[in-house]
């Protein structure tokens, strides 16, 4: 058993704000118009405006959360639909991607796991090559200072 501790890396959370934003909107607007027309309906119309106005507050919620959170236990990549978490010591290399086809092509970091499985944080994508290489750099530091200090990665 490991009795080391773990490396201090200190918590911070990447995200692209016009992504929160888009989805807090979205989400709003889904729930008003839920909202605001399930007075009026009747029987199942009911049910559906009500189903309605959860999913956009669902929405609203999962899109305040969108980002990457990095500590000192991992990643935890939150994406709309879940959150999924990378232990430190399960990163093989993190490196750029590209996803996307001429003007919609984006940038976005990308882990591979020792496994070779390939997770491409799609929570902080962008089109700025300057927020793509700040986001990079961030990831590729918290990863470097786990190396360092991590008695399981060392060996």
């Amino acid at each position: 058993m490991d009795t080391a501790l773990p490396a201090p890396i200190p918590a911070r959370t990447l995200y692209q704000p016009w992504q929160r934003v888009a989805f807090l909107v979205l989400g709003g607007w889904i729930t008003l118009i839920g909202v605001l027309t399930w007075p009026n309906r009747e029987g199942m119309d009911r049910v559906l405006y009500t189903f309605a106005a959860l999913y956009g507050l669902w929405w609203m919620i999962r899109g305040a959360m969108l980002g990457v959170r990095i500590d000192t236990r991992g990643i935890a990549h939150r994406s709309l639909g879940l959150t999924r978490r990378v232990d430190w010591c399960s990163v093989q290399a993190i490196g750029p991607s590209e996803q996307g086809a001429g003007p919609a092509r984006s940038m976005l970091p990308e882990i591979t796991t020792n496994s070779g499985t390939q997770l491409p944080l799609q929570a902080i994508a962008t089109r700025s090559v300057t927020d793509a290489q700040a986001h990079l750099d961030a990831l590729t530091a918290a990863h470097a200072t786990h190396r360092a200090a991590c008695q399981t990665c060392a060996a």
